[in-house]
């Protein structure tokens, strides 16, 4: 029977052989756990840049159709007349001065003398807001809150902010529908809405390539029915 001493160096001699294997063990369970923890934190960071553009793309859109639906109620009661003259008229079809011109009308080849086909008018989203009851203290209330940096997030959230354009081309006077009566000397006008909505993040000025690297643009195209216009009144 062995003794309690021969035992005990017994046992020294095989940890002696072990050369630290206990050490080579513990230090890769923790290098594997270190790698989990990484790829945790990069999945992690990667689902929330996701969701951040998820986000931004459905605002854009939503905005897009804001601006569109906007103008769409412009185009509808008195207004209707103002705007389809103007964009009947040659000096003011269009804009005015300083107004964006129209990109839709881009690719039209000069040489279509058809005068709706070169009839634009462009809204702003400052000008598409003139519509709107008066809830402020500047008489009117804004299409889009931005946000201030401290207090209401505005609109689109914190660091956010957007912008639309609209687009009025294609002024087409229809023939009022059935159950208007036709004695009354209206008729009704159709009009082509592009609406351009812009999302961007809220940066310095001068930080042109971050605010760029973070826009989201989205456009969309609707045929709309405005009006009543006088029938007697302009082409198209």
């Amino acid at each position: 029977m062995r003794s309690f001493s021969s035992l005990a160096k017994l046992r020294s001699r095989r940890r002696s052989r072990e050369s630290g294997a206990i050490i080579f063990v513990v230090a890769m369970t923790l290098v594997v756990l270190g790698s989990m923890g990484a790829y945790a934190l990069r999945a992690a960071a990667t689902e929330t840049r996701t969701s951040g553009y998820a986000r931004a793309s459905s605002q854009t859109r939503y905005l897009t159709e804001y601006g569109a639906l906007g103008v769409t109620h412009i185009l509808q009661g008195p207004s209707a007349q103002f705007v389809y003259d103007m964009m009947q008229n040659p000096v003011t079809q269009d804009g005015v001065p300083g107004r964006p011109q129209c990109s839709a009308l881009a690719s039209v080849p000069s040489t279509i003398t058809q005068q709706s086909s070169h009839s634009c008018r462009v809204f702003t989203s400052d000008e598409a807001s003139l519509q709107w009851t008066a809830l402020n203290s500047a008489g009117r209330r804004p299409a889009l809150d931005p946000w201030t940096g401290v207090g209401s997030p505005g609109s689109f959230g914190t660091h956010i902010r957007g912008n639309f354009l609209v687009e009025v081309t294609e002024p087409m006077r229809m023939a009022s529908p059935s159950g208007f009566d036709q004695n009354l000397g209206f008729c009704f006008a159709s009009f082509t809405l592009t609406a351009t909505a812009t999302t961007f993040p809220d940066l310095d000025p001068s930080n042109s390539t971050g605010i760029l690297a973070g826009q989201n643009v989205m456009s969309g195209r609707a045929h709309v029915t405005g009006g009543p216009v006088i029938c007697g009144k302009g082409g198209g």
